[in-house]
């Protein structure tokens, strides 16, 4: 969070890690593209000064959801279950083959 922006939300640290894995889904709808599923999983989210080995297993900023659209504003179509951040380990199960070896 840059130090000129005075509005934001105090709970937000000024400086923090954060690592994640990005898994979107796509369709085409009369010759457009568009994204159908946003699917950003958060690994960790950890303060600056402490680093990654020392992250909490509730992440800094954010939140999941509890509620879907339209009863969130701002909810998913969907809600999915959340996998488990840092230390916690896990293989994030990709919906599509390996593309070298074909296998999923």
């Amino acid at each position: 969070m840059h130090e000129t922006k005075a509005d934001a939300p105090k709970h937000i640290p000024e400086q923090f890690w954060e690592a994640g894995i990005y898994e979107n889904e796509y369709s085409k709808r009369d010759g457009v593209w568009r994204i159908q599923v946003f699917n950003y999983r958060v690994v960790y989210q950890a303060n600056y000064e402490q680093g990654w080995a020392h992250s909490d297993r509730t992440p800094l900023v954010v939140s999941h959801f509890t509620d879907v659209y339209p009863r969130n504003v701002r909810g998913p179509d969907e809600l999915r279950p959340a996998p488990p951040t840092w230390p916690d380990t896990f293989v994030m199960p990709f919906h599509y083959a390996h593309p070298v070896t074909g296998k999923r």
